[in-house]
């Protein structure tokens, strides 16, 4: 299956938002267990980062997308 991960997925997933963290933590969970492809948009990239950058800085912004990133 091939899902498109919204903004909101993300940043719920990195910020961590309660109470939407819980269900974005199962779906990245069930990406290989599932044998799923997840896209996204590079609007949904920097709109994560710019909120990143607002909660926890910018160098932890930036290693927080990049670390995302290569895990997805």
């Amino acid at each position: 299956m091939i899902y498109f991960v919204d903004t909101n997925v993300i940043i719920d997933l990195l910020l961590n938002r309660q109470p939407f963290s819980e269900n974005a933590n199962r779906v990245f969970e069930s990406v290989d267990k599932n044998k799923w492809t997840l896209y996204t948009s590079d609007n949904a990239i920097t709109t994560a980062y710019f909120y990143l950058k607002r909660e926890i800085g910018v160098k932890f912004a930036k290693a927080t997308i990049a670390n995302f990133l290569v895990d997805m």
